[in-house]
């Protein structure tokens, strides 16, 4: 068997079982540290990395899609990436962030939080919601440091950051909330330190 049919019987092999395979894969990836090159392998291939992301449309004035909540895990958990695991992802930017704001209302997402043996009802993230009555949550999950035990809390996740440096831009949006508008912070990272969620954006 020649290169040329190799070649072509692994792509069709490739396409059929992606369902399957394309889990392990990525999470092999971002364990090797190739996270570029499986989405330029993804890109090459046609293939939908993105394919178990719920994006939703809210109707935004610049046709953008967001995943209806943070990246998680294949047990359901949050994934906490670096900002260079993170950029293998379309994540969002910051005028971004700031048309989801301007466009949506937003409000408290309640919960029960154990505390002194009784169970407290308080706000746990928020959720926005479009005028189309579609909605995306951002859990509290706060974010993480390598080597370190000190959990920063609050909604925070990474940003779309092309300038050169060891810090890149994030995304704290703080507990008030005014006339349904969060007070939103971009903050700056280490890039290969902190640990942060991930949403991920469609165009």
């Amino acid at each position: 068997m020649n290169m040329e049919n190799l070649s072509e019987r692994a792509v069709n092999y490739a396409a059929e079982k992606t369902n399957e395979l394309l889990t392990k894969a990525i999470a092999q990836a971002y364990a090797d540290g190739y996270n570029t090159g499986y989405k330029e392998c993804a890109e090459k291939y046609d293939i939908d990395l993105y394919e178990d992301v719920d994006f939703v449309d809210l109707d935004l004035p610049s046709g953008l899609l967001w995943s209806s909540k943070y990246r998680e895990n294949e047990e359901g958990n949050t994934l906490y990436l670096t900002y260079e695991e993170a950029s293998a992802f379309d994540i969002p930017t910051e005028e971004q962030v700031y048309e989801l704001v301007d466009y949506c209302n937003w409000q408290h997402l309640m919960g029960y939080i154990g505390r002194g043996g009784y169970d407290i009802r308080q706000p746990v993230g928020k959720y926005c919601k479009s005028e189309n009555g579609k909605q995306i949550s951002f859990d509290d999950k706060g974010m993480k440091y390598i080597n370190s035990n000190y959990v920063p809390q609050g909604i925070r996740f990474w940003l779309r950051d092309d300038d050169d440096g060891a810090e890149k831009k994030s995304v704290y949006i703080k507990s008030d909330l005014h006339d349904g508008k969060p007070v939103v912070t971009i903050e700056k990272k280490e890039a290969d330190k902190a640990l942060l969620p991930v949403m991920i954006v469609k165009r």
